[in-house]
């Protein structure tokens, strides 16, 4: 696992710290980032959760460290990368939306995430014109040297993925679960490929299989990735629709085809 200041199977203990407060149940990045804030290191943060959860009723807990280095350990044997978000290899993009992930898992090359990115969503569902379409437009946004990010999903984000794959380009997959949770199942093929040629990217802990609720924070971290999304036949109420939302809310560009 390539750390963030050490190779070494240690996170330095601040470091660790932020980590298992991320990891902490009822904590996602805004909680995060306001913890921090109020008391100056997560491991302070920690040991406030039971008077936090007495005073405002809240339901925080901190996991046990033998869970946190299971995954750490299981992350360096994939040879994932973990980037923290003050590290100077996050990509400065992200960095720029409200809730910003405190920590990002890669599995692939973590580069790709600080560069220029446009990205691509749509019907799972879409038309055969819209598929190639799509295809013909991550293949020409790589050959801007432009990196196609979508969400590993059917349809559009699929044909986007292979459009750029076939081009010779790079693409980033956004997965909701864990970076080593293939989902849909039918990409298994397309997964690989991207994690040997792009990049997988997820912030939640390994083994997450995606529930309904983790698909929109996926989709902003597309959005906040990119220097714009393109929308491809976004059905109404669809997650496409919501990051195509997030994209306006993050000052992003929203490019569409109907």
């Amino acid at each position: 696992m390539k750390f963030i200041y050490s190779t070494s199977m240690n996170l330095p203990d601040d470091i660790y710290n932020k980590f298992r407060l991320f990891r902490a149940q009822g904590v996602g990045p805004v909680i995060y980032r306001k913890l921090i804030e109020k008391y100056g290191s997560a491991d302070v943060a920690i040991s406030e959760f039971d008077q936090l959860n007495k005073q405002y009723k809240k339901k925080l807990k901190v996991l046990p460290k033998a869970i946190i280095d299971v995954e750490l350990e299981n992350l360096q044997k994939m040879g994932a990368t973990l980037l923290y978000v003050e590290d100077e290899s996050y990509p400065v993009a992200l960095q720029y939306i409200h809730d910003t992930p405190p920590f990002l898992t890669v599995l692939g090359d973590p580069s790709l995430l600080s560069k220029q990115q446009v990205a691509i969503v749509g019907n799972r569902n879409a038309s055969i014109p819209a598929m190639n379409f799509t295809n013909k437009i991550a293949s020409e946004l790589c050959e801007k040297n432009y990196v196609v990010t979508s969400g590993l999903a059917k349809g559009i984000d699929g044909a986007a993925h292979k459009g750029a794959l076939q081009s010779g380009g790079s693409t980033i997959a956004v997965v909701a679960g864990g970076v080593d949770h293939i989902y849909p199942p039918e990409h298994k093929s397309l997964y690989h490929e991207i994690a040997e040629q792009g990049a997988i990217v997820s912030e939640m802990p390994l083994g997450t299989v995606p529930t309904q609720n983790h698909f929109p924070r996926r989709n902003r971290i597309v959005s906040g990735l990119s220097l714009g999304t393109f929308v491809v036949e976004a059905a109404k109420k669809s997650g496409s629709l919501i990051t195509a939302r997030l994209a306006a809310e993050q000052g992003r560009e929203v490019f569409s085809m109907p």
